[in-house]
């Protein structure tokens, strides 16, 4: 079965074995260095030797094999008590994703690309909301919504499953009971050496996440690995 065809859940398992059959060692580093370290980055060609085909659909794929990959990180056993829920991140892209910021094109939304720049603006790191707790006005339950954007989603009724009262109804923000992360944007600039002629340098917004934050000034040259968006 290609992976393309593959559930949900086969494509975690297919991650758990491959990290206790490969990375278990760099899983419980990791772990033990929590929070001074919050992630595991595997080398792309690391995970291309044992697994090609999984590598590949990281690339093409990358929203869904990220999400399985950390969903699968949750299961592993790991040194510490409680677990750390650690970030799945990939470096050393194919020189075939390094995509000139000139270049960018629909083709490439959504797809897990490298790009190469110089960083001309950082701004201050800030909160920012992952997971919204709401009390629910009419029976009092805490409801948690996941959060994406910068636009506070509420949900769309105070959830059963969640132990509220299935109603649609006014809901209060709980600020102590949700979950915020460090977020931070930069903007990458094209290096002035790959510019031709009298061409004007293009700029990308970037936007850095949790153990990503607070590592970057204005001036370096960077490669940022991570998915396009619209």
């Amino acid at each position: 079965m290609q992976l393309a065809d593959a559930s949900l859940g086969t494509l975690i398992e297919k991650w758990e074995r491959f990290f206790y059959d490969y990375c278990k060692e760099e899983i419980d580093s990791a772990a033990l260095m929590y929070p001074e370290k919050k992630s595991l980055i595997l080398d792309y060609w690391a995970i291309d030797t044992h697994d090609a085909e999984m590598a590949e659909f990281l690339l093409e794929k990358p929203y869904i094999s990220i999400y399985a990959a950390e969903s699968a990180l949750k299961k592993i056993d790991m040194p510490v008590d409680p677990p750390p829920q650690l970030h799945f991140r990939v470096k050393n892209l194919p020189e075939i994703q390094k995509i000139g910021i000139r270049d960018l094109r629909s083709q490439h939304l959504g797809k897990f690309i490298a790009v190469d720049g110089l960083v001309k603006k950082v701004t201050e790191v800030r909160p920012k909301l992952e997971d919204a707790a709401f009390q629910c006005l009419r029976c009092g339950a805490i409801i948690h919504e996941p959060q994406e954007g910068n636009i506070l989603k509420e949900p769309l009724e105070c959830y059963e499953d969640q132990g509220g009262c299935g109603r649609r109804t006014s809901f209060r923000l709980l600020t102590e009971e949700s979950k915020f992360i460090d977020s931070q944007k930069i903007e990458v600039q094209e290096n002035p050496e790959e510019l031709r002629g009298g061409a004007q340098p293009l700029r990308l917004t970037i936007y850095l996440e949790d153990d990503l934050v607070g590592n970057i000034v204005p001036g370096d040259r960077v490669t940022v690995n991570g998915i396009l968006h619209g």
